[in-house]
């Protein structure tokens, strides 16, 4: 059917050349040869036209080559499968001959392969995908069907078909059959299931995997590989946590895990480095390697946090440390890149997984003091060494204790107005994001503002609960929140006004807006009438204090805030 098209097109080319063209051509060859200039012509139809032959013979070139070899591969397989199934149900072969068959197929795939790898490469890759696919269904029937091979047999065999399937991938530089060899080496142990705890040769065997997986890499950087070999690393572990985990072996579960993440981090960003040295890696490579990192981050620490939670709950903060520590230097590696997304997520990670250690590591005060001192360090850092996501990683983890501090109970047998462990706590967060808000530019505002915010919560909490301390003091409660807010905006608006800082002027105007709407819709319901009164004044003269200050001065303040005297 293709030469027969390549016929049919080569007849149309033929008949569009006209008589004229012909007639022409004929008189060209007997007429005697005059020199002439040469002339420019237009370009016809059926040469602008040109290029489409070719990009049509290219497509069937590859529907031919490639596809079809494909399909024949497919089709192979079903049609032995068949045979087999055929030959099975008449009785002509037994189990062992069955297994053998399957066997010659496999390795005479990937002799063919071999022979022609070098004229034809796809084909020969598509022989020798096809034959590893054999070998591995072979050795699983083997075991799993008809019990020829022993478990150690079987898992060796794997081990040898999955070593000649990545020694292939590497030398052919061929994705596909690093993705099936990849695949048939993590399928093995489910495949391969004996029924039996084999715990420390599942792990061995998985920990030599990934970093068989990892060498492959080191010639060419499939994430595609990266990604299957974490997610069947993720399901064989499940797998046998589900059936076989108890408090005699979760040591060395916790070994391989912390293992594991030390292999999937540390050596994965030494091998970016190495590849980025060759050639840079395009953006999609960054966001890759970040969201792997997000992903495994997610599993391994929910695994260790099930195994040691119930019987081990002692040894959270001494694995979350590690974990931290992987982390840590994840991010020194990849700090000196141009990799942002990887940075980001190996410092949020890092500081994610050091404020879980301080979590299990100090009680009470002690775990709100280890986080601000962990904030403050990372702030620091960030701002000496240049490094953007350590601060950001910072004041996330300082705003993150700071609301941590809010939730923080009140010890009502001991408890001072102002003078009391949460307020103090909190006070401590709230000075330390005034103090650090000095090493952002624009952001530096933003950050002061929520340190206001959080003096204004914090105080509003503690009136709160100064006044729970007596029953029947909703009034005065109330009354007293009422004051301190605008009493607040009042301050906060001077403070706008001698820093020469409009985003806290429009702040204060906020907080007078919340004022105005708690006496005017909470207060005018809730107070009693005497209360009513002292808390609709004190608004109305604050308010008319103010409004008569702005139009008293209105020259005087335009002119201090645009930096001028008069």
């Amino acid at each position: 059917m293709w030469i027969a098209r390549l016929s049919g097109r080569l007849s149309d080319l033929e008949k569009e050349r006209s008589p004229a063209q012909t007639k022409q051509g004929a008189s060209a060859s007997i007429a005697p040869s005059i020199p002439q200039a040469p002339v420019t012509q237009p370009m016809s139809k059926q040469e602008a036209a040109a290029p489409k032959p070719q990009t049509e013979k290219r497509a069937e070139e590859e529907i031919a080559t490639n596809w079809l070899t494909r399909i024949g591969v497919v089709a192979l397989l079903f049609g032995v499968g068949f045979f087999l199934k055929y030959a099975i149900d008449q009785g002509w072969i037994n189990e062992l001959m069955r297994v053998m068959i399957g066997v010659s197929v496999g390795v005479l795939l990937i002799i063919l392969g071999e022979i022609w790898k070098s004229k034809y490469r796809d084909y020969a890759l598509s022989l020798s995908g096809g034959g590893i696919g054999i070998l591995y269904f072979s050795v699983t029937a083997a075991y799993q069907f008809y019990g020829l091979v022993s478990h150690g047999a079987a898992f060796g065999l794997a081990i040898l078909i999955t070593l000649v399937a990545a020694f292939l991938a590497y030398r052919y530089q061929s994705l596909p059959l690093a993705l099936l060899s990849t695949i048939g080496s993590y399928a093995s142990p489910l495949l391969l299931y004996s029924g039996r705890d084999q715990q420390i040769q599942l792990f061995f065997y998985m920990t030599i995997l990934n970093m068989g997986i990892l060498t492959v890499l080191v010639k060419k950087y499939w994430f595609e590989l990266l990604y299957v070999a974490f997610i069947g690393t993720g399901l064989n572990f499940l797998v046998w946590v589900l059936r076989f985990s108890n408090s005699d072996n979760t040591l060395e579960s916790v070994v391989f895990l912390l293992t594991t993440l030390a292999l999937f981090w540390v050596i994965t960003m030494l091998l970016l480095r190495l590849h980025e040295t060759e050639q840079p890696l395009q953006k999609s490579a960054d966001d890759k390697q970040g969201m792997f990192m997000v992903l495994s981050a997610i599993y391994f620490v929910i695994a260790v946090f099930t195994l040691l939670y119930g019987n081990f709950h002692h040894r959270l903060a001494l694995v979350s440390f590690l974990e931290a520590a992987v982390a840590l230097v994840t991010y020194l590696f990849a700090a000196r890149q141009n990799w942002p997304v990887t940075r980001y997520t190996a410092a949020f990670s890092a500081f994610v997984l050091f404020v879980m250690f301080n979590f299990w590591q100090f009680d009470g005060a002690g775990t709100d003091v280890s986080i601000f001192v962990l904030a403050i360090a990372g702030i620091f850092a960030g701002a000496f060494l240049g490094k953007p996501e350590l601060r950001v990683a910072g004041v996330s983890t300082l705003f993150f204790g700071m609301i941590k501090t809010f939730a923080n109970s009140y010890e009502m047998q001991s408890y001072t107005f102002l003078l009391n462990e949460k307020f103090s706590l909190s006070a401590l967060y709230i000075v330390g994001g005034w103090i650090v808000s000095r090493f952002w530019n624009r952001d530096g505002q933003k950050i002061k503002a929520i340190s206001a915010l959080a003096l204004w919560f914090a105080v509003t909490w503690e009136i709160v609960a100064y006044f729970q301390q007596f029953p029947g003091s909703g009034n005065s409660l109330n009354l007293s929140i009422s004051i301190w807010w605008i009493t607040y905006a009042v301050v906060v608006l001077i403070y706008g006004v001698m820093m020469r800082d409009a985003f806290f002027r429009k702040l204060a105007i906020i907080l007078f807006g919340l004022s105005i709407v708690k006496v005017f819709v909470y207060d005018v319901q809730s107070l009693d009438t005497g209360y009513r009164i002292v808390s609709f004044i004190t608004l109305g003269v604050i308010l008319l204090s103010v409004s008569f200050a702005y139009h008293k001065n209105k020259e005087k303040i335009t002119f201090f805030l645009e930096g001028k005297s008069k």
